[in-house]
Parts: structure tokens; C-alpha cells; sequence
């Protein structure tokens, strides 16, 4: 019974220890997608004050990269974001952005209309995967 009890014993302490150790990996990831939406975000508004400037702007084919506190093109992570899109129709420009952050991705997808020196976003999502022409990850 004494060798029941303590493999018993065991088995629970080692489940217990995994799971407190795995779950600061949860957290970790957790706050790692909260720096790529900032990222991607930031790219967003990048491109609002380019479209205030210019209403006629379209980033570069495949992507204007933004750095935030990194190097374009350098190894993960960076703390950069792309510009993938600014599609404009009947006065709505939707911008396409991209963020990867210690292996976080978002991609943002932002609608809104341009006025006098402003932007009135009417729609603000997340997409799943990316949906639009080749733009790499920063």
C-alpha cells in the first residue's frame, strides 16, 4: 500500500508541476499577442496619417515596413509591422496590416472614410490569415 500511495503521490505532484509550468508559457504567449496587435495597430495608424496627407496613397508592392523599435527585414522578434494594403472604394478605404511578435502574429484589417484632415474608422477587425496580395511578414 505504502508503494500505491506514493506512486499515486507522485503522479499528482509531477501533473501539478507541469501544469504551473506550462501555464506561464499560456501568459507568455498571451502578452506576446498583445505586442503584435500593438504592433499592428501602430502600422494602422501610420497609415491613417498617410491618408490624411495623401488620399491617394498606396504602400509600396509588398508592404511598407514600419519600424516600431527594430530593423525591417531582421530576425524575429522585431518590433515592426507592414502596411500590406490601402484599398479605396466609393470614398471607404480599408488598410491591411501585418505583425509578427516572438511568433504572435496579427493581421488587422481597418475600414473607414476620409475627411478633412481625419479618419472615421467605421470598421476595425482582426482577420484569422491574411486575405490580399503578397506581403511577407516583417
Amino acid at each position: 500500500s505504502v508503494i500505491i500511495i506514493g506512486a499515486i503521490l507522485t503522479v499528482m505532484m509531477f501533473t501539478l508541476s507541469t501544469s504551473s509550468f506550462l501555464s506561464r508559457f499560456d501568459a507568455l504567449a498571451g502578452e506576446n499577442k498583445e505586442a503584435s496587435a500593438a504592433l499592428a495597430s501602430g502600422c494602422v495608424a501610420v497609415a491613417e496619417l498617410k491618408l490624411t496627407e495623401d488620399p491617394a496613397y498606396l504602400p509600396a508592392l509588398g508592404g511598407d515596413c514600419i519600424s516600431l523599435g527594430g530593423a525591417c527585414g531582421g530576425a524575429d522578434p522585431q518590433k515592426v509591422c507592414k502596411i500590406c494594403q490601402v484599398v479605396t472604394v466609393s470614398g471607404q478605404s480599408t488598410i491591411l496590416t501585418r505583425a509578427l511578435y516572438h511568433g504572435s502574429y496579427t493581421n488587422l484589417a481597418v475600414t473607414g472614410a476620409l475627411g478633412v484632415g481625419s479618419f472615421a474608422v467605421s470598421n476595425w477587425s482582426e482577420l484569422p490569415t491574411y486575405i490580399g496580395s503578397a506581403c511577407a511578414i516583417p
